[in-house]
């Protein structure tokens, strides 16, 4: 008969409350639609941080019980975690002090909590150190840990805080007779660099400040132009020295960044189409050259986008990948220029990012 002694009634509690919380975390985690679902368990990150340090150390092949794996370290092995700290506390008090009153003992086992509390954090940063460490190349860490390490250089290209702060960096043919050239849109202007990163142009908007801005490829390519993104209010398309063409206003409530965009001919009309798209909720709006939305689709976490021919038959269509890892699988879809989805691959693994090779 086990004897209910006051660390073994204090780690029942704690254990419960552990475990309820470590439930609780697992099923918000498989039934969210979000790519950042596995957040839900940063804090047990801290609370189970020695479990933790013996993942890291251990190879991850021990650890792997696929989807329900969080429930198992957490729940089972992060439970009794709690349940042994108070119950091997009172052990120590009353082994090294046999005459403790009750009352003492009491003090003795809560009060340790909030100091092994402290010391799960302090260890629980350590770990997560040592982890991103780890997870580094062996070739890379071998060079990490020599002196010098002079692979790794820095060389400042461009700097212009006028143009206020990055929105992407891509390399290509946009303007004609130019070659590929480095782009650089900022919040404020785009500034295209040579292969010597020497300024060739530079295009400013003025007193406009865009959330995010891309560089598209169009049916007339004699000129850049570019999407850009207003925070909160519209999706524009800026024509080669910044000034909108068109835009498409957005709901009110739509206060989320556009994530990218790709270009092509998804009807073959000979004219580009844009795949505006977002991480989340929003999903894939469609809009001609005009400025004119011809549909959306919604999708609650999207990973990545493309606008390839991808099934072979001549024709481009849009193919993108859901963000969400949850049952650790990755989703791909695609839609045609009417935005329905005529094709569906499932792969088992969590990767949310592709690319598309054309051979």
């Amino acid at each position: 008969m086990i004897r209910r002694t006051i660390g073994f009634k204090v780690g029942i509690v704690t254990f419960c409350i552990h475990l309820c919380l470590a439930v609780f975390a697992f099923m918000t985690y498989t039934n969210s639609k979000s790519s950042t679902a596995g957040l839900v368990f940063i804090y047990f990150f801290f609370l189970d941080a020695p479990i933790h340090l013996l993942i890291t150390l251990l190879p991850i092949s021990v650890f792997d019980f696929g989807v329900i794996m969080p429930l198992i370290i957490y729940g089972v092995l992060g439970s009794s975690l709690w349940f042994l700290i108070p119950w091997l506390m009172d052990r120590i008090v009353t082994h090294v002090f046999p005459n403790v009153t009750g009352t003492m003992r009491w003090t003795s086992v809560i009060g340790i909590i909030p100091l092994f509390l402290a010391g799960f954090i302090l260890l629980g940063f350590l770990t997560t150190t040592l982890s991103i460490k780890q997870e580094r190349p062996v070739e890379l860490r071998k060079l990490l840990g020599s002196t010098p390490s002079d692979y790794l250089t820095k060389r400042v290209v461009f700097h212009d805080i006028s143009l206020g702060g990055v929105s992407s960096i891509t390399r290509g043919n946009y303007r004609p007779n130019t070659g590929p050239e480095m782009v650089l849109a900022f919040h404020r202007g785009v500034v295209f660099l040579n292969d010597s990163y020497e300024v060739q142009k530079r295009i400013d908007f003025s007193d406009c400040y865009y959330q995010t801005v891309y560089p598209v490829h169009t049916a007339d390519d004699n000129a850049s132009q570019f999407i850009a993104y207003k925070l909160f209010e519209h999706v524009a398309l800026l024509d080669y020295n910044g000034k909108e063409m068109w835009r498409t206003a957005m709901a009110t409530d739509e206060g989320r960044y556009v994530d990218g965009v790709q270009s092509g001919d998804i009807d073959r009309d000979g004219k580009h189409e844009f795949a505006v798209y977002h991480r989340y909720r929003e999903g894939i709006m469609l809009i001609d050259e005009s400025g004119n939305t011809l549909w959306k689709h919604p999708v609650d976490a999207l990973g990545h986008l493309e606008m390839k021919d991808v099934r072979g038959n001549g024709k481009e269509e849009i193919f993108y990948s859901n963000s969400n890892n949850a049952n650790h699988l990755t989703v791909f879809r695609i839609l045609d220029a009417e935005g329905t989805i005529v094709d569906e691959l499932e792969i088992p693994t969590a990767s949310s990012e592709f690319v598309v090779i054309e051979i």
